[in-house]
């Protein structure tokens, strides 16, 4: 972004000039109105390229989920529970299971933790990922590295000693992070 800027800078300082130098002002106002329109397409340039760039994050993470799916299915016992950060593909692939949304929108339990984790500490309330694990005791956790406060909830010896990190073989690499209770590796 800033050589783009530079970039734009140069370029309107240069046209600067070179209006400076014209003696006809209708070709000032030409010169004008195509560095405006210039600028103008730049602008949505790069607005178009910043939405391929969510487009692509948000797809890239639905193929994701979607590599996964499949192998967390065999691996899980049915009426097991699955604290999601993103429901959608996951929640449609785990149908016999106790599926929790980290959102609360789909699951009432974890709504009233988020409300309650507001009244406690209303400046402060994003470490209810932590507090929905600990009271729902999930048997399963999937996030994306950068959501549910996955790397808090790593952290946490109490929650490190009760969670492993699940990775079959066959599994893609991925940056998906799936915990599993390890009494489940026992059972399995």
């Amino acid at each position: 972004y800033p050589i783009l800027l530079s970039l734009l800078v140069l370029g309107l300082s240069g046209i600067h000039q070179a209006c400076s130098r014209i003696e006809n002002p209708r070709h000032n106002v030409m010169l004008c109105y195509t560095c405006l329109l210039a600028v103008f397409s730049l602008a949505v340039l790069w607005y178009s390229s910043q939405l391929s760039q969510k487009r692509a994050r948000h797809y890239s993470a639905v193929l994701v989920y979607a590599n996964n799916a499949p192998d967390l299915v065999a691996a899980s016992q049915p009426n097991g529970s699955f604290y999601l950060c993103e429901t959608g593909l996951l929640g449609y692939a785990l149908i016999n299971n106790r599926i929790f949304d980290s959102s609360g929108i789909n699951s009432p339990e974890v709504l009233d933790i988020i409300k309650a984790a507001k009244v406690h500490s209303p400046f402060s309330w994003t470490n209810w990922h932590v507090d929905a694990v600990r009271k729902l005791q999930p048997d399963w956790i999937v996030a994306l590295p950068s959501m549910c406060s996955i790397d808090l909830i790593q952290s946490l010896s109490d929650l490190r000693e009760e969670f492993e990190v699940w990775d079959p073989s066959s599994r893609p690499n991925t940056d998906l992070v799936i915990l599993r209770r390890r009494l489940l590796s026992v059972r399995s």
